[in-house]
């Protein structure tokens, strides 16, 4: 039979990995797992990867529409008729699913079925740990971004404070120079009154000292009147 492999698209939200290995942890919905798919397996190690990726129930049986699914994930281009067809080769027994010996016996006749499993597969696994770095990164810088608009708010708001403050302290340091001022105003008024009230004790001294003179000059003038009328 011929059969026509078409290059990797897109995948749907998990990988086709269905077996138990996959389930070591998963990213954006795609099913990744730690040394999975190496670049250069031997030849058990590919069929077994590959048999666990088209296990999808995890029942070490391969079911024809988990078959379905993962070739149709992988983007592989068959016909519902070819698909059927292949599934029906696998299934020399016809009972319920492909087991790992019939699967063994149907990867011997499609060595380049096994093969494109297998890469793509493994390109999907790879694609989703790129994706999942990508991810990392982007939601790190998003948390680097978020910081800094918290940062920058903080800082705005800090520096509102500040200027908040800053006009506190002149309005106190004009209340100061104010109080200053009228204290000034007050001492001078102070020392003006106590100027005044000094020249006015002087004005009124020496005016005493003028009308005592003057009653003493008039006693004085009045004396020798009074004696010649005696």
């Amino acid at each position: 039979m011929s059969l026509r492999m078409s290059t990797v698209g897109n995948l749907p939200n998990r990988s086709v990995a269905g077996g138990s290995s996959a389930r070591a942890g998963s990213t954006g919905g795609l099913l990744v797992t730690k040394n999975r798919f190496p670049e250069h397996p031997n030849a058990d190690t590919k069929l077994r990867l590959v048999f666990q990726e088209l296990d999808l129930n995890d029942n070490n049986i391969i079911e024809e529409e988990g078959f379905r699914r993962v070739l149709k994930a992988l983007n592989f281009q068959f016909s519902p008729a070819t698909v059927d067809d292949l599934y029906q080769r696998m299934d020399v027994r016809k009972g319920n699913g492909v087991s790992f010996s019939e699967w063994m016996n149907f990867a011997a006749h499609y060595p380049v079925l096994v093969d494109a499993l297998y890469s793509r597969s493994r390109e999907a696994i790879e694609r989703a740990k790129k994706e999942s770095a990508i991810e990392g990164q982007r939601e790190s810088l998003e948390e680097l971004n978020r910081k800094e608009r918290l940062a920058n708010q903080q800082h705005q708001a800090a520096q509102h404070e500040l200027r908040q403050q800053e006009r506190t302290v002149e309005t106190l340091r004009a209340d100061v120079d104010s109080r200053k001022a009228d204290e000034k105003e007050r001492q001078r008024m102070t020392f003006e009154a106590e100027k005044q009230a000094d020249y006015a004790k002087t004005d009124f001294s020496t005016k005493e000292r003028e009308y005592l003179a003057a009653r003493d000059a008039e006693k004085s003038h009045a004396k020798p009147l009074a004696d010649t009328q005696k």
